[in-house]
């Protein structure tokens, strides 16, 4: 089996990235969603620090904003990914991509069945199944992980209410989802929304990556 990947998602302050980082992270994503507590116009982390970061592969998260908007942040922050996480349409992700060379994805909420998303296989880089919110994320809570497609074109990440104690459980997915190819943190390690517990990331990470 590759490798998971770890995503920790929702950082905002400038010293817990900086602690966050020790842990080696795959990806570290910031969100600009302005509704969200976890909105980094609102913390100390500013688009020059994110576009510096050279160790780590950085995400941008977005809501249903403007293309241009998007275009504008990612250029600024210097994005690896750009990570859509409201209804955006596959005719919006295709003007995206005229203006963004790096990868797309787009998250997908679950509620009681498993999303539709094969229209997205062509034009995203990689998947992430959340939990269903009406905001679209950002609950803290499970989805029955046995909504996970078992047949899919691209690869995707497991997000939505993954704690410290799950490190086991998801490992075992892995046997069974071929393109489950890693893990989306967040509200669940925080001490406060957008600051990550960097003790509970490391017991997670322990086990996750034995």
């Amino acid at each position: 089996m590759t490798r998971p990947l770890v995503k920790i998602c929702g950082l905002k302050f400038q010293e817990n990235l900086e602690a966050v980082l020790e842990l080696s992270p795959d990806y570290v994503g910031f969100i600009f969603a302005s509704y969200s507590p976890r909105y980094v116009g609102d913390g100390d982390i500013v688009s020059e620090t994110i576009a510096n970061l050279s160790q780590v592969k950085t995400v941008g998260v977005f809501v249903d904003e403007e293309v241009e908007r998007v275009l504008d942040l990612a250029s600024q922050g210097g994005f690896d990914v750009v990570q859509l996480h409201g209804s955006e349409s596959v005719e919006y992700i295709g003007e995206l991509r005229k203006g963004f060379s790096g990868e797309v994805w787009k998250a997908l909420s679950v509620k009681d069945s498993t999303p539709s998303f094969s229209q997205y296989e062509e034009v995203c880089d990689k998947l992430l199944f959340d939990t269903h919110t009406k905001q679209g994320g950002g609950s803290g809570e499970k989805f029955s992980w046995s909504l996970l497609p078992e047949e899919s074109a691209s690869p995707f990440f497991l997000a939505g209410g993954i704690s410290s104690e799950d490190a086991s459980s998801i490992l075992d997915l892995f046997q069974c989802y071929h393109q489950l190819c890693g893990v989306d943190l967040n509200s669940k390690f925080e001490s406060e929304p957008g600051r990550k517990d960097v003790a509970l990331l490391s017991t997670f990470l322990e086990e996750f990556r034995t």
